[in-house]
């Protein structure tokens, strides 16, 4: 009878667990696929020659906790799926899901930038972005191209992608006397997943982030 309770109990917390999932699959709301066009330009944001490049450049991705952005990397964790740096192509965020969910952190457990507030306090988000290697056997003989690899929208705006683990309102602002610019955060998310949060110039020196809703066009400059 106590081996029967047992194996009856075993299984429920497997089902549970297994329901756990599907719940965080079903309330996924955020944005599932992307579309991506890389280029490469100068500082002036020129077109970079494809004679001035590396035949066959790739694009990685890579995941920062409990941070978006403006702060020292140091949870960084490397995400599946290297992409051509010439040619067009399609991110299926629905596949990073589980590793989002899993390594994500609350800012209070990370570096995040003094001034930024999540409410609630516990929510857990990771940065998304990506990087432009020359081809070699892996990362590690991988060399770094470019300054930074960066999301912007065709009216140029900046963008960043991110992960949410639930549904929060992320406000605040970066301390301009540790900066050369100001950041407002005004960013609603109504639902866990990953979202794109685009940086918008207000004035000279002062910007806001806030929760892009639509995109068209959306390309993956690296910048030298």
């Amino acid at each position: 009878m106590r081996s029967t309770c047992g194996c009856l109990l075993t299984i429920a917390f497997v089902l549970a667990g297994c329901a756990s999932s599907k719940d965080f699959a079903s309330q996924h709301q955020g944005i599932r696929t992307l579309q991506l066009e890389p280029s490469f330009e100068d500082s002036n944001r020129e077109p970079v020659s494809k004679s001035l490049l590396p035949d066959k450049p790739t694009l990685e991705f890579r995941l920062n906790a409990g941070s978006l952005g403006w702060t020292k990397e140091s949870r960084v964790v490397p995400l599946d799926g290297i992409f051509p740096a010439y040619d067009s192509f399609t991110l299926n965020l629905d596949a990073w899901v589980p590793v989002a969910e899993a390594r994500a952190l609350a800012p209070a457990d990370s570096r995040a930038p003094k001034g930024m507030r999540v409410v609630p306090a516990q929510t857990r988000i990771a940065r998304i972005y990506p990087s432009a290697y020359v081809p070699g056997n892996g990362r590690v003989t991988g060399r770094q191209l470019g300054r930074r690899s960066y999301l912007r929208n065709e009216d140029g705006t900046d963008l960043l992608l991110a992960f949410f683990d639930r549904p929060c309102r992320v406000e605040g602002a970066i301390d301009p006397e540790t900066r050369a610019s100001r950041i407002d955060f005004d960013v609603d998310i109504p639902a866990p997943g990953f979202y794109l949060l685009s940086l918008r110039e207000e004035s000279p020196h002062k910007y806001r982030l806030v929760t892009q809703e639509q995109v068209h066009k959306l390309e993956v400059p690296t910048s030298f």
